[in-house]
């Protein structure tokens, strides 16, 4: 229950709506989709059993940097500092 808390405190503070592996719910901002894209790569490197080998930082840079491919963003159009921040305070709140 921590975890959801933590999480969802950590996207109201960035100022960014999502919602993990549910498209429906998901605004189709652009912020809306990148954040999307960051949660569901997290929540499956977790899955998979690979969101631990590396260091966060890393972990959260590659996450950030695949988003970006995917949805064809230039890093101009994002808070590259703000998303792994974000990133890694989701990675934390998921070791505990």
């Amino acid at each position: 229950m921590l975890k959801k808390l933590a999480i969802i405190a950590l996207v109201a503070l960035s100022s960014a709506c999502v919602s993990t592996k549910d498209e429906g719910k998901t605004p189709q901002t652009l912020s809306g989709k990148f954040n999307s894209c960051m949660l569901n790569s997290i929540y499956d490197l977790k899955d998979s059993g690979k969101l631990f080998y590396r260091d966060k930082w890393s972990t959260a840079h590659d996450i950030m940097k695949s988003c970006e491919r995917k949805l064809h963003i230039s890093s101009s159009e994002i808070n590259e500092k703000q998303s792994i921040n974000i990133i890694v305070s989701v990675i934390d709140s998921l070791r505990k």
